[in-house]
């Protein structure tokens, strides 16, 4: 598959990257029906598939937790790239990037002017006794006087 075409992945664990089992996805609503701005003005949400038994079909569903590791989805900002990519402005018929109709659209898909937030490190904790002043003393020594 190519780095174009790739799904957009939180990056708190490989089993998530490796099975695309959460993604970064528009909605139905704005796919088709984004008005005059397209997809510049609006933010995908982090989807994913599942199996509606009373439609008998697939559908996206927003998630807020990882499946495999159940750190919470990370923040996303907009991606500053020089890629092209795909914006439809007239009811999901033609690219406004490349004048192409979808299906031939050589553009990257609109989920790629977006990227995940790295992983926050953890802040490291100290457990030790407070009464303990020489040990707080070093600690806030190397520290530069903060605790966490």
């Amino acid at each position: 598959m190519s780095d174009k075409n790739k799904s957009i992945t939180p990056l708190c664990c490989a089993t998530v990257q490796k099975y695309n089992t959460v993604f970064l996805c528009f909605d139905d609503e704005v796919m088709w029906y984004g008005g005059s701005e397209g997809f510049t003005n609006k933010k995908p949400k982090w989807k994913s598939g599942s199996f509606d038994w009373d439609s008998n079909s697939w559908d996206d569903v927003e998630v807020k937790f990882c499946p495999h590791c159940a750190t919470p989805v990370p923040e996303i900002r907009k991606r500053s790239t020089t890629e092209k990519i795909c914006n439809v402005t007239d009811g999901g018929y033609y690219c406004d990037t490349c004048q192409e109709r979808l299906g031939a659209c050589t553009c990257h898909r609109p989920e790629y002017a977006w990227e995940p937030l790295p992983p926050q490190q953890k802040s490291k904790r100290y457990n030790i006794n407070p009464y303990d002043t020489v040990a707080v003393a070093e600690i806030l020594k190397n520290k530069k006087g903060r605790m966490y």
